[in-house]
């Protein structure tokens, strides 16, 4: 790809750092009508605390007229999409976590609860506590859930956290098994194979590592056991490994060292079909699907995600409900915290439809891949989409970041995350 930028891929930028992506700012763009006079407000229930989830929730209830509830499990958010920084030194923990003050100010009521179940005949969500949320639209926003390997069970997962979820203790013990490598220690990170959030986000977090055994424990190395064979922002990642962290890091494509079978967490081991790889730290990353309320209320398909109709993410399960976020089956628009603010904005623009009759907004599906080599030089994936005859998906405009691209056009793409970021945090919490 050349290092010149589209018209559009300009627009996207500006776009990005004004209003964090789709406009997350500009609420008041949905259009509106009112609630029938007489009757009691329509209710929209939310389940999941993130960033699509919060995205539909305050356009709508920053228009009025739907009683809008958000069902969250966790007191604060860790944002996880900015996660690896903390990792890699260059962000405290505390700055990526989130509560939902901000959120209740904003009109809308917050549960802080865990959502088990889903009766979509009596259209009801039942909480952990045995209470039972009705609602006349559900919008499922769980982000992912892990599929089953053998000896990764819940103990296993606290000894070698994956930290790729939203729980700040996942990311804190991560963290801290960082700290407490000796110097000359090995860091293992496993990559899943298939569909996964954030495609460049294991990549991410290697480099960030890197950095910090730099400068804190320069004789340690990574080892990288990947699930496939390519990724993506490939011959740029490697050479900046190559460059910055001579001799630390070493990739295994997944024809050289097969998929990870099996997980021995006392022994800090895993087993793949080409034999036993061990560390000092490990980090595995476990294969992913739909989180568990999604795949429990019957929402997801033979692929583990949600199948939804694009543009307006309804369920092709339930017309009453609809899925924003990672837990769709999305075929080509990657998994990304981009991807779920920019399908939020058709997503409530149909459920205002449904129950006030409004007219929806003229979709538009954007997404953005930041990755960082350093804490201050990133590339970048962009891509925009539109829906296709059917309810699918397609990519219609991409931007990749490539070898030629030149430092400075790193350091202005690294201060475009930052930027990116401070914008869609505040617009989704404050």
């Amino acid at each position: 790809m050349r290092e010149r930028m589209t018209a559009r891929q300009c627009a996207w930028r500006r776009r990005s750092l004004l209003g964090g992506v789709t406009g997350v700012a500009t609420l008041a763009a949905l259009g509106g009508a009112p609630a029938v006079a007489g009757r009691a407000q329509p209710r929209l229930v939310v389940v999941g605390g993130g960033p699509g989830g919060l995205s539909v929730a305050r356009r709508i209830a920053e228009q009025g007229g739907v009683r809008v509830t958000v069902i969250e499990a966790n007191a604060r958010y860790a944002a996880c999409f900015w996660s690896n920084h903390v990792y890699g030194g260059t962000a405290d923990p505390d700055s990526i976590l989130y509560g939902y003050d901000g959120v209740r100010a904003a009109g809308v009521e917050v549960i802080q609860d865990r959502a088990v179940a889903v009766d979509r005949e009596r259209r009801a969500v039942r909480l952990a506590t045995g209470g039972r949320v009705a609602y006349d639209r559900l919008l499922i926003a769980p982000g992912i859930g892990f599929r089953d390997v053998p000896g990764y069970d819940a103990a296993a997962q606290k000894a070698m956290p994956h930290a790729y979820d939203t729980r700040p203790g996942s990311l804190m013990k991560l963290r801290q098994q960082l700290r407490d490598m000796p110097d000359g220690g090995k860091v293992l990170v496993a990559v899943p194979g298939g569909t996964y959030r954030c495609p460049p986000a294991p990549y991410e977090r290697v480099s960030l590592i890197a950095h910090y055994l730099k400068h804190a424990k320069p004789k340690s190395t990574i080892q990288v056991i990947d699930g496939k064979n390519t990724f993506l922002h490939q011959a740029v990642t490697q050479r900046a490994w190559k460059e910055r962290y001579p001799g630390m890091i070493e990739w295994l494509p997944v024809d050289f060292v097969g998929e990870v079978q099996a997980v021995e967490a006392g022994t800090r081991t895993l087993h793949t079909g080409f034999g036993r790889f061990t560390g000092d730290v490990v980090n595995f990353i476990p294969p992913q699907r739909a989180g568990d309320i999604a795949v429990n209320a019957g929402l997801a398909d033979e692929t583990g995600f949600c199948p939804v109709a694009f543009p307006q993410m309804r369920s092709r399960r339930d017309d009453t409900v609809f899925v924003v976020g990672d837990a769709v089956e999305a075929h080509t628009m990657p998994k990304a915290a981009t991807a779920a603010v920019s399908q939020a904005h058709a997503c409530a623009g149909a459920i205002r439809q449904d129950l006030l009759g409004a007219t929806p907004p003229s979709p538009a599906l954007e997404l953005a891949c930041y990755s960082f080599l350093d804490p201050r030089h990133a590339v970048i994936n962009t891509s925009t989409y539109a829906p296709t005859t059917g309810g699918g998906v397609k990519r219609v405009d991409a931007y990749n970041s490539d070898k030629r691209e030149s430092a400075e056009t790193r350091r202005n793409q690294a201060a475009e995350a930052q930027g990116w970021f401070r914008s869609v945090t505040r617009h989704l919490f404050a």
